[in-house]
């Protein structure tokens, strides 16, 4: 259905209004990143949008998934992570992990012509490199707002 489609502005404005609206609801119920200053979540935040963006995009891209059919799929795949944040609630969030995988493998599955064991073996690698490479410079980031 969604395979063929380039991105709309509406689905532009949708991506942009989840991302934010996510961050803003993160922001007022945990510490993102285990960060209280708004400029640090925003700098790892962003870190981990484009990480995660290009990371899919060149795994897509391996797979041999076309670039007008990857960066809708790249776009929406790391939406899973990205915008509720629920693995940061603190004691429960790792165990939401697997969930964001899962429905990142589903949309990067709607959206492009991977199998969906395949979309779901490049999202657990892309989720797992995000959050190791925002971790990696989670204190350059700290040493950036002091």
């Amino acid at each position: 259905m969604y395979r063929e489609k380039s991105l709309s502005p509406g689905e532009v404005g949708l991506i942009a209004l989840l991302l934010m609206g996510g961050w803003f609801i993160s922001y007022h119920l945990f510490d993102l990143y285990d960060l209280k200053d708004i400029r640090g979540q925003a700098a790892l935040l962003g870190i981990n949008i484009a990480f995660s963006f290009f990371l899919l995009g060149v795994f897509l891209s391996a797979f041999g998934i076309r670039p007008l059919v990857a960066i809708p799929a790249a776009l929406w795949g790391q939406m899973a992570w990205n915008s509720l944040n629920f693995a940061h609630i603190a004691y429960l969030g790792y165990f939401m992990i697997p969930v964001e995988i899962w429905v990142a493998a589903k949309f990067i599955n709607l959206r492009s012509d991977l199998k969906f064991t395949l979309a779901l073996l490049v999202a657990m690698i892309v989720r797992l490199a995000a959050m190791f490479i925002t971790e990696l410079l989670r204190p350059d980031v700290v040493r950036w707002l002091a």
